[in-house]
Parts: structure tokens; C-alpha cells; sequence
């Protein structure tokens, strides 16, 4: 029998996995990371996120914008509106 919290969770981790697979591309394609950098700030930034105290309300950093995210981890924003088109084509990439 399957187990629908299981698929739940299942599902879950892959779309967390998909949101930082798609801030790491928004690194290296717009922000002109090394894939090696922005493998290292995306893992890192992670595990920050990831290992947050109990009670930390984490869930909702998923809800931002991955474009925002890497312009944070870059320390550079970026005007969205300049690379709209390319970060949609990332994001049917990525199935989004």
C-alpha cells in the first residue's frame, strides 16, 4: 500500500532539489559564477536553511523567487526585467 505522506515528502524534496538547482543555474548563467562557486554558495546557503533550529519557520523561504535568491548569494540585484525571458526558459528547464 502506498504511503501518501511518504509522496508528500518525496515530493517535497524534489522540488526544494529543483529550487536550488535553479538558483545555481540563475548563478552561473546570469550572475557569471564558476558552476564550482555557485555549487559551494547554493550548498552552503542550504544547509544554513536546512539545519535551522526547531520551530525555525523555513517553509516559507521556499516561496521565494530562486532569480531573488541568487542575486542575494551573488550580492548583486539584477534587474529582473533584464533577464525575464532567459529565467522563464531556466525555468521550463526545470519544469516549473
Amino acid at each position: 500500500m502506498n504511503n501518501p505522506k511518504a509522496q508528500v515528502t518525496s515530493r517535497t524534496q524534489t522540488n526544494r532539489n529543483e529550487f536550488w538547482s535553479i538558483v545555481n543555474d540563475c548563478l552561473v548563467e546570469f550572475h557569471k559564477l564558476t558552476p564550482h562557486d555557485a555549487r559551494y554558495r547554493t550548498h552552503r546557503l542550504r544547509n544554513q536553511i536546512e539545519s535551522a533550529p526547531r520551530g525555525t519557520p523555513t517553509v516559507s523561504f521556499y516561496h521565494s523567487e530562486p532569480f531573488d535568491v541568487a542575486c542575494d548569494l551573488a550580492e548583486t540585484q539584477l534587474d529582473f526585467l533584464t533577464f525575464r525571458k532567459q529565467y522563464e526558459c531556466l525555468l521550463k528547464q526545470h519544469g516549473w
